[in-house]
């Protein structure tokens, strides 16, 4: 028999006995049998792991008899705080047994804190406050303290490394009635911390009226100096920027955490003489305000620990970490990660009555629209209160949005976002008709993004049309393309198809190349969901052909590897497609010298960029890649490496589906994924895919989906009615029908 440390077998016993299922209760015979059965720390050992299982056992009742209350938190909170052992070590180890144990209860339960908060399961219980930390959301208050730390190891002009590894800069603003509220944290070293002590130190400071804000190296204005040095003055300038001064005057007391050789005691005075200079300068009513800064030590000022938990929550690759940051809603919004010193610029000049340059407002329009609650939303409100008071700025913005519709590349939600801003700050505005169509099919795309059904204006748009065609054919072209969207995400793939399928039959200048492939591309799409692989594949390869036509290079590089994604899934998922076939055609998508360096790469990505190929990858793999690809993908897969948007869901179902079929745990990417198909704001069409992820988490024995899942499948089919023969299949499955049958019974095409 092998032996193990006694330390291993009372930490087996005791997870083992904590657990809820037969295959665990395997297990802990198992470690039972490793050490006399009798002896006084086994026999503890499996009274404490028992105890956390009778917790969990009452608090499953509690909740299915309740729901979402504040019973149910309470009971979460005293099982947090009560004394499972009277051993540090083992004390750890149930608390995290417990922790772990209400996540499997119900994904979302275990960040459940009060009803007036959001939550969502993400690893951390972490809960997001209504309000954004933003430091421009504060109140007025006569004095402001300001405590800076940072983390990363590199602050040298030229040395920022990218990723988790840059240097990042963190600032906590409390007024004096904030400051006397807020508990100090006592010895505090977040990288010597426990998760749920870190969680508890996020908590509470998102549990007070703090602003916060924060930037990365990367944003930090070139210079000669030290990097570290003027990023603090960056995170300072922020802090001028975006602090409410209306009323009595302000004083700014900012306390650093003393670094290398900035030690405590030091005062910056000559620093803030040149930032009072250049407020003199720049922003006339900043100048006034009073402003002393500090370096001090850690324990010098009862609440810079909590400047230091943020800063190292944001600075960690850890997936703890990575939780706690995003459950925080922090990032994104109080935290810019990349693009601050872009934004900078732009909010001076609207803050000096100028106008933004074309590029900038599309980016800004961009960026408000992907980080709704973010500084680029501040500056869109602020923005909007500028052109509301000034009719000629009004007029110059109006002329922004013109030249981006006589662009070549139109972006669609941008220019939306663009025309919603100038409708609000004048109501009474009357659109050109090339614009109001414009702005119509914006709209439509925009939410087409979200899988959203748009409530198609059926007559302005057929109106503005057929009035608009002998001027801007490409336009109305590429309205009845998102009109076209918006019905396939309906199920109306008929009516999808009856809108473009006309365009076919005028000559290629007419829409212009660009929009006769994407007509193309669209008719391949509705073949596709149809199941007519065959067809869609032959629309696709012509689609292809157009789009290799075109003079941009730019533009046919995003046409064709969109297009290029649906023909591979079309290639994938036919059966009458051989497996050398296939395997080249991923090969040549993934432009990998060897599939298993495509396979390296992917198993570990998060970027934006990558995510079609990685699901196109993981769609090969369950589908048909090999026993050795499988394997490989799951050795080098890094569970941390978690984007968001569509294909994610589908991503963590595929990664789901490998570890099931390998053996392994695949509860935390199942629910991941179903997590984020029930985020707010998402439309029918990935709630359809969430509740065909949470059929097959209840087929697989997570039975705590099973009310959640007959709540949904009785609300689609009034908002999906096209897609009655799906959700059947769906509320009805077949016991004959294997998890891909159910997913191809129930998905089409790139909705799995």
């Amino acid at each position: 028999m092998q032996q193990h440390s006694v330390e291993l077998i009372h930490a087996r016993v005791r997870h083992y006995a904590a657990q809820d299922d037969a295959l665990s209760a395997r297990h802990l015979e198992h470690w039972l049998r490793q050490g006399p059965p009798d002896e006084p720390q086994v026999r503890q050992a499996l009274e404490e792991g028992r105890a956390v299982h009778e917790a969990l056992k009452a608090l499953k009742a509690l909740w299915r008899a309740q729901g979402d209350s504040p019973e149910v938190a309470e009971a979460i909170r005293a099982g947090r705080r009560r004394s499972w052992s009277p051993s540090p070590r083992a004390q750890r180890h149930l608390t995290d047994l417990f922790h772990q144990g209400v996540k499997a209860i119900r994904p979302r339960l275990l960040n459940y804190c009060t009803p007036t908060k959001t939550w969502r399961d993400t690893g951390s219980s972490v809960c997001a406050p209504k309000t954004p930390r933003r430091v421009d959301l504060l109140d007025e208050a006569p004095r402001w303290t300001m405590l800076i730390d940072e983390s990363g190891p590199h602050f040298q002009a030229g040395l920022p490394t990218p990723g988790q590894q840059e240097g990042r800069f963190v600032g906590v603003l409390l007024d004096d009635q904030t400051a006397a509220a807020l508990p100090p944290l006592g010895r505090f070293h977040a990288c010597d911390e426990r998760d749920a002590r870190l969680d508890e130190a996020i908590q509470a400071l998102l549990d007070h009226p703090v602003g916060v804000i924060g930037v990365t190296v990367s944003d930090v204005p070139p210079a000669t100096a030290e990097w570290w040095q003027i990023g603090v003055l960056e995170l300072i300038d922020w802090a001028l920027r975006l602090l409410p001064r209306e009323g009595a005057p302000t004083r700014l007391e900012v306390r650093v955490e003393e670094r290398s050789h900035h030690r405590a005691g030091e005062a910056w005075r000559d620093a803030v003489v040149e930032i009072q200079r250049r407020l003199a300068k720049t922003n006339a009513d900043q100048a006034g305000i009073e402003i002393e800064i500090k370096v001090v030590g850690k324990a010098e000022h009862p609440h810079l620990a909590y400047a230091d938990a943020l800063a190292y929550t944001w600075g960690s690759a850890r997936g703890s970490a990575v939780a706690r940051l995003k459950q925080s809603g922090l990032l994104g919004g109080s935290l810019i990660a990349g693009g601050a010193r872009a934004l900078s610029g732009w909010w001076d000049k609207v803050t000096r009555g100028e106008a933004l340059s074309d590029e900038e407002f599309i980016q800004l329009a961009q960026a408000r629209q992907q980080q709704p609650e973010s500084l680029y939303a501040a500056l869109w409100a602020l923005l909007e209160d500028k052109l509301s008071a000034d009719e000629a700025l009004w007029g110059r913005y109006f002329e922004l949005a013109e030249r981006h519709l006589e662009g070549k590349n139109i972006h669609l939600p941008a220019l939306c976002a663009q025309l919603d801003l100038l409708q609000a700050a004048d109501p009474g505005a009357t659109l050109p008709p090339r614009t109001r169509l414009a702005w119509e099919a914006g709209r439509i795309a925009r939410d087409n993004h979200l899988g959203e059904i748009h409530p198609l204006s059926e007559e302005i748009v057929i109106t503005l049309s057929a009035a608009l065609f002998d001027e801007d054919a490409p336009l109305v072209c590429l309205s009845d393309l998102q009109r076209a969207v918006a019905a396939t995400n309906a199920f109306q793939f008929d009516a999808a198809e009856r809108l473009i399928r006309p365009w076919l039959n005028h000559p290629i200048a007419v829409p212009g190349l660009q929009m006769h492939g994407r007509v193309l591309s669209s008719l391949g799409q509705i073949h596709a969901f149809r199941g007519e692989l065959v067809e869609a594949r032959a629309r696709f390869e012509q689609a292809l052909a157009a789009f290799e036509r075109l003079s941009d290079l730019r533009m046919k590089r995003g046409e064709k590897a969109q297009t290029g994604t649906y023909r591979l899934i079309c290639l994938i998922d036919d059966a009458g497609i051989g497996e050398g076939e296939a395997r080249a055609a991923l090969e040549g998508y993934l432009d990998f010298p060897r599939l298993e360096e495509g396979v390296d790469h992917l198993a570990r990505a998060r970027a934006p960029y990558a995510k079609y190929a990685h699901h196109a990858l993981l769609r090969y793999l369950v589908q048909r890649g090999d026993v050795a690809l499988r394997r490989r993908y799951l050795a080098r897969m890094d569970p941390d490496a978690v984007g968001e948007g569509h294909p994610w869901p589908l991503i963590l179902l595929y990664r789901a589906l490998l570890l099931r079929e390998a053996g392994q745990p695949f509860e935390a990417p199942l629910r991941a994924g179903i997590e984020q198909t029930l985020d707010r704001g998402q439309g029918p069409t990935l709630t359809l895919i969430g509740a065909t992820m949470m059929r097959l988490a209840v087929r697989w024995g997570l039975d705590d989906y099973e009310a959640e899942l007959a709540e949904i499948l009785s609300v689609l089919p009034q908002v999906l009615p096209q897609a009655a023969p799906r959700l059947t299949a769906l509320a009805q499955p077949s016991p004959h029908l294997d998890d891909l049958a159910l997913l191809r019974a129930t998905l089409p095409f790139n909705f799995r």
